[in-house]
């Protein structure tokens, strides 16, 4: 798998990934009580894989790679939900 590099932005990382295949947008989750800090999830189904880009306001904060066993957008938000609790 890829990693990103300091300056990449996210998703030309993401379709770097893709190749071709097709990237969703999956879900942003939000912090509480107007804060700009979100990770916003997109899936690419053909890779079994979901990227997690955490996010505070347009700044790139965290790019996460994931490898699913079984492509799901219920999983993909949980595993949102986690992160976001982490920052």
């Amino acid at each position: 798998m890829k990693t990103p590099q300091e300056n990449q932005n996210p998703y030309l990382f993401m379709a770097g990934i893709a190749r071709g295949s097709s990237i969703r947008r999956i879900h942003t989750q939000w912090r509480p009580h107007n804060s700009t800090i979100n990770v916003a999830t997109f899936g690419i189904p053909d890779k079994k894989c979901v990227v997690h880009i955490a996010r505070d306001g347009r700044t790139c904060l965290s790019l996460d790679v994931r490898i699913l066993d079984r492509y799901s957008m219920a999983t993909a938000i949980n595993q949102a939900q986690e992160i976001l609790a982490k920052l």
